[in-house]
């Protein structure tokens, strides 16, 4: 799969999907730990960032991945996002983490 994202989509996509996994190793099914609420997830992950850019970034990364996306702002991660994910960081959590370390200041 050849993805191209700015940078502000892998820092997002990369925040997502570590949000996915740390769901999953709290217990939650695959199907639960897809639902997001991207008001919630602005407010915990990026809370500094205009509220237009964040909109911005995630059409960016649900159109790229073809999530699903509500009216409302929820989304569901899809499998190719998934898929993308898992082969880029190996490691999971660890490596996600370290990936988005480059990204404080």
């Amino acid at each position: 799969m050849n993805v191209e994202l700015t940078r502000d989509g892998e820092r997002m996509t990369a925040t997502i999907y570590n949000a996915y996994l740390e769901k999953r190793k709290a217990g939650q099914s695959k199907n639960v730990a897809k639902m997001f609420s991207g008001r919630a997830l602005k407010q915990e992950y990026f809370p500094g960032e205009s509220q237009a850019d964040f909109s911005d970034t995630l059409r960016e990364v649900t159109r790229t991945f073809s999530c699903r996306m509500s009216i409302d702002g929820s989304f569901e991660l899809s499998d190719s996002l998934i898929i993308y994910m898992e082969n880029r960081f190996r490691n999971g959590i660890k490596d996600t983490a370290s990936f988005l370390a480059q990204f404080i200041p």
